[in-house]
């Protein structure tokens, strides 16, 4: 438990240093001042969470395999990842433009633009796109194990 606190404070103090060395009037800096608060809501989370401040760890699987447990680093990263999209599609920060194509001339209608809110848009879709996908695959199995057995059950009756 020491160990793990620790860490999660040597982490956020990484952190905050280079929040202070970026410096808080710009944007970079207003970000990570961002990613600071939903890291520190993520350690909350971690500490307050039915199995407690967990250290990172490999697993082994039943089947051999091994997989990577990230404890109370999961926590941060998730936090942190959730107060960079909630910012960015809630507040005046995703109108900040971070890329602006070339094109035929300046001002030119054909030029696009790339703004912290699609940004944070899409990495709403990468988090969340999996889950949805799984979830859509499990109500299509699901359909489909009911559909076997009301027929497999319409055959047992009729016998």
């Amino acid at each position: 438990m020491r160990t793990a606190i620790a860490c999660a404070v040597l982490l956020v103090m990484a952190v905050v240093l280079v929040v202070y060395e970026v410096g808080m009037n710009s944007i970079p800096g207003i970000l990570l001042a961002i990613v600071v608060t939903g890291l520190l809501g993520g350690l909350v989370n971690a500490v307050i969470a039915q199995e407690g401040f967990v250290l990172p760890r490999m697993r082994n699987l039943p089947d051999g395999g091994r997989i990577w447990g990230p404890g109370f680093m999961g926590n941060a990263i998730v936090g942190a990842a959730t107060a960079v999209v909630l910012a960015g599609m809630q507040s005046e920060l995703g109108a900040v433009i971070v890329l602006r194509s070339a094109g035929p001339s300046v001002g030119s209608p054909d030029a696009y633009t790339l703004n912290v809110h699609s940004l944070v848009g899409a990495l709403l879709a990468g988090i969340g796109g999996a889950r949805l996908l799984t979830a859509e695959i499990d109500l299509a199995l699901q359909k489909l194990a009911t559909r076997n057995l009301s027929d497999s059950l319409a055959r047992v009756t009729d016998q």
